[in-house]
């Protein structure tokens, strides 16, 4: 019988992505670090490059067309056999984020992300009173696609019809559909997150639906370490990324059938 299948296999990620926000711009920092960032992560990402940021003079007294190059940020990436990425790191603006394009499971990925963040913050002399993180960010990207003829795909195959996260007005249509909602409520205590949710219905070869969902938690008071320190009392990384993750898996949970839960393994050590 036709259905919809997890993108790969026991797993339906397409991307798991974490982030850090800064409250200053980082390129002041990563500039003169560049060449000994590539050295620390040239094994992890073998094509490491330069963000170049061009900077205009306008002034009365200089040529209208003077500028220089500065390093604006930095973009690595790690390739699988098929030449697609299996792993990006990238710096730029007051941003560093991690993005996964193979997805084993949580606490592998959560280990892997951790480390790289804590050697590239440790070159960067960062987070620090003068530039703390103020928002911590995870994105995990879901897709399903239907094994049968595209036109008999329908969103009642993979989503309860009870579910809160989505319009009940897609379950009377067909292929292609979307729905995009945000909301906010409690994530650590009485702490709060911010959600973006986009569920899109659409058709390439087969029809799919992919689901992504955006969790931002603004760290107040900003956050100036990021491993334990002795008598701490705000949530360190570990902790805020695994209540991002934990909100997740409630959401599908929540959307998904029981057998499509199940067969994802949702709630158990691979989710």
């Amino acid at each position: 019988m036709a259905g919809f299948l997890p993108f790969a296999g026991k797993n339906s990620v397409v991307e798991a992505a974490l982030g850090l926000q800064f409250v200053q711009p980082l390129s002041p920092l990563i500039g003169p670090s560049f060449d000994a960032l590539q050295r620390e992560f040239i094994a992890d990402f073998p094509k490491f490059e330069k963000l170049q940021m061009l900077q205009f003079n306008l002034g009365v007294a200089q040529p209208a067309e003077a500028h220089t190059a500065m390093v604006g940020g930095f973009n690595a990436t790690r390739v699988r056999g098929d030449g697609n990425p299996s792993r990006a790191f990238r710096g730029a603006n007051n941003v560093i984020s991690l993005h996964f394009f193979e997805y084993s499971h949580w606490n592998e990925t959560k280990a892997i992300g951790l480390g790289l963040f804590v050697r590239c913050l440790k070159l960067l002399g960062i987070p620090s009173a003068q530039n703390p993180i103020v928002a911590i960010t995870l994105k995990f990207v879901d897709r399903f696609t239907f094994d049968g003829p595209a036109d008999m795909a329908s969103a009642s195959q993979l989503l309860k019809q009870e579910t809160r996260y989505v319009s009940k007005e897609i379950f009377d249509v067909q292929i292609p559909w979307h729905v995009n909602t945000g909301w906010s409520e409690p994530l650590l205590g009485e702490k709060i997150g911010q959600h973006q949710l986009l569920v899109q219905g659409a058709k390439d070869l087969n029809s799919f639906i992919m689901v992504q969902h955006n969790i931002s938690f603004s760290v107040l008071p900003f956050l100036t370490v990021v491993e334990e320190t002795d008598g701490r009392k705000e949530p360190l990384l570990e902790e805020i990324f695994d209540a991002q993750h934990q909100s997740n898996v409630l959401l599908l949970k929540n959307m998904l059938t029981d057998e499509m839960c199940g067969a994802i393994g949702l709630g158990g050590e691979g989710s």
